[in-house]
């Protein structure tokens, strides 16, 4: 969707000072900075303007973030500490938010696109290295490796 001229400009002068302690305080319960926008009557654009033109707002702009990022962290660590039957954090919900509102990738895609880049000569010598393991001692009083041996 595009915006007029006229009504970006009603938009971009809209901004106020205390949109920084409430963007912090919304985004802290794990709310999205584009929910913030729909909070105050605004626009996703204007927050990119008003970030330009005030240093205080871009600072609050990119904690504010963060602090959406962490509420998220916390549920999942707060959702492992309970007994089985008390879960209530959906995985599936939790990978979708991060995914799209965090660019949170899995890890295993990304080692299948590199693994599906190397040539056959390449995955042969991973293939060694893999296969020819190590196995390590530890010292359990000491909590230290005592001992790196091929296997």
């Amino acid at each position: 969707m595009t915006i007029s001229e006229l009504a970006y400009q009603h938009f971009i002068n809209k901004y106020k000072d205390e949109y920084c302690v409430q963007l912090l305080e919304h985004c802290s319960t794990g709310r999205s900075i584009e929910s913030f926008c729909a909070k105050i009557n605004s626009i996703p654009e204007a927050l990119a303007f008003w970030a330009n033109k005030f240093p205080e707002f871009e600072v609050c702009l990119r904690v504010a973030y963060w602090k959406s990022y962490a509420w998220w962290e916390d549920q999942v660590i707060e959702d492992q500490r309970r007994p089985k039957e008390m879960k209530t954090l959906q995985p599936g919900i939790f990978q979708t938010v991060m995914k799209n509102r965090f660019k949170w990738r899995d890890t295993a895609d990304d080692l299948m696109l590199a693994v599906s880049k190397m040539s056959d000569k390449e995955l042969e010598e991973r293939a060694r290295r893999i296969l020819e393991s190590r196995t390590v001692e530890v010292d359990p009083e000491e909590k230290q490796i005592r001992k790196i041996t091929n296997g």
